[in-house]
């Protein structure tokens, strides 16, 4: 049986973050029944930056200590055989996929082997399970909506593994520049609705920070939320529908505090402010 935790979330507010990270891995490692869990971290959209790579597993070691086992897989500067790659992936147990930016992704998963072993295992039905974020929710579907070029949006093909679209961060207020729409800039959520109704991106799911879809066997089974009050969305050329959301209250762990991770939670984003600024300042430098 196959699992895809697709997931949507901001990483610039840090309690929610904290919050939905916690109990969207709570959830993620109940669907395997193992002493031990091997779990991988894919960080590719963001140019396998060494402080997501080494938050993410180091937030996960803490989290689940004796019971998981992390590792990262480094595909910017990969070498691996496509023999390599499928052997190291059929011991995983999870794979996270990070967010960034998603044809970017794309284009070094094509060239490094990625996708033809990832399309093999899934072929073999032997994927482990596939969680991600943004972009590293974005890759299964046949088409997404994309902000890969700053501050204009753009249809991106997918694998092609569910035949809808998907559009994350459906609730950010951020405006980009729309050009299938009068050029107006326009909030994610209604560009997609529009992508949609022309044509350009087929019906799929509008998923706003903080919620997650389950699909079992490339069937959506859940939607979930972090939060109370949150909606996912299905849309169509038509109609815009809303999805039952379930809100994931209660940790599988009751000694787990969800709060005890704040701090690195702050520190990864001061971390990422310090690493905007310093490219800024080297970029003027040079």
């Amino acid at each position: 049986m196959s699992h895809m935790l697709l997931m949507s979330f901001d990483d610039s507010h840090i309690m929610n973050l904290n919050r939905t990270l916690n109990r969207f891995l709570e959830y993620a490692f109940s669907l395997i029944e193992k002493a031990t869990i091997q779990f991988c971290y894919i960080g590719t959209a963001s140019n396998d930056s060494l402080i997501e790579r080494k938050f993410f597993t180091r937030f996960v070691s803490s989290k689940f200590r004796k019971k998981v086992i992390t590792s990262e897989l480094v595909l910017t500067k990969s070498q691996l055989t496509k023999e390599q790659l499928e052997s190291y992936l059929a011991q995983q147990d999870i794979l996270f996929i990070g967010g960034g930016n998603t044809e970017k992704m794309l284009e070094i998963w094509e060239k490094s082997g990625f996708t033809s072993v990832l399309n093999k295992l899934k072929t073999e039905k032997r994927l482990p399970v596939l969680a991600g974020v943004s972009a590293g929710g974005m890759y299964p579907f046949y088409s997404v909506l994309s902000d890969v070029m700053p501050g204009q949006y753009k249809a991106l093909l997918g694998l092609g593994w569910l035949k809808e679209s998907f559009c994350p961060h459906a609730n950010s207020k951020k405006k980009s520049l729309c050009d299938y729409s009068k050029n107006q800039y326009l909030e994610r959520m209604e560009a997609y609705v529009i992508a949609v109704k022309q044509g350009l991106l087929p019906s799929g799911y509008a998923v706003p920070n903080d919620c997650m879809l389950h699909f079992e066997n490339f069937n959506l089974v859940k939607t979930i939320s972090s939060l109370q009050n949150n909606q996912c969305y299905y849309v169509t050329h038509e109609k815009v529908f809303a999805l039952e959301t379930i809100y994931a209250a209660v940790s599988s762990n009751p000694n787990i505090r969800l709060e005890c991770w704040s701090r690195g939670f702050k520190y990864l984003h001061h971390f990422k402010q310090w690493a905007k600024k310093l490219h800024l300042w080297t970029k003027r430098t040079i």
